[in-house]
């Protein structure tokens, strides 16, 4: 993807990141037994719009296309690459999906300095679940997957949502992330989130 004509602002490289509340929220690995809560989910109104919408999902597709990602990779090129999927569970009840991978492995990011990270992650997700929506779950959930999973491998966060999808824009800038580019081409709005360094103080 190119950056387009879009200013960067330059203050997401600096972000902090929030604390989160506890909202008994837990992630458990991708199995193949979540295969037909991912065939139901992808066909749900509010996430088959800005999930792959021109699709029919089936239990076949959808094996066909996560199998590879329960064992923790997805083919890209012809190579495999690494990709971390997950089912985000609140109080014992599954309610959505999310993954990440290097964000190097499969986009194109521009080459200055708010992308200038050792190394930077991906994410996508959802909640599959309508009773799930509407509580400040999904950015609850988003905070406590990047703090305590995509941090310990990652110095930054990245998520990329259609420009014309309000409600996930916001909560992904309620869980901390700010947007940084915007991606005439895909229509896409980048958000940014950089693990939090502690200060070190200069003396002169």
């Amino acid at each position: 993807m190119s950056p387009g004509n879009s200013p960067i602002r330059e203050k997401c490289y600096w972000k902090i990141y929030p604390k989160m509340k506890n909202k008994h929220i837990s992630f458990r690995r991708l199995s193949e037994q979540d295969f037909p809560l991912l065939t139901k989910w992808l066909e749900t109104p509010h996430v088959k719009i800005w999930w792959d919408s021109e699709v029919v999902w089936t239990l076949d597709k959808v094996t066909q296309k996560y199998k590879s990602y329960v064992d923790q990779y997805k083919i890209e090129n012809g190579k495999k690459k690494s990709i971390f999927a997950f089912i985000i569970v609140r109080d014992k009840q599954p309610i959505g999906y999310i993954q990440y991978y290097d964000a190097c492995d499969f986009l194109s990011l521009p080459t200055n300095k708010v992308f200038d990270f050792h190394k930077i992650a991906a994410i996508d997700f959802y909640l599959g679940e309508e009773s799930a929506l509407r509580q400040g779950l999904g950015s609850a959930a988003l905070r406590q997957f990047v703090q305590n999973i995509v941090f310990q491998q990652f110095s930054a966060a990245l998520v990329t949502p259609d420009i014309k999808n309000h409600s996930a824009i916001a909560c992904y800038q309620k869980a901390g992330f700010i947007p940084c580019l915007k991606e005439e081409k895909a229509n896409e709005l980048w958000l940014i989130a950089k693990k939090e360094v502690p200060h070190v103080h200069e003396f002169t």
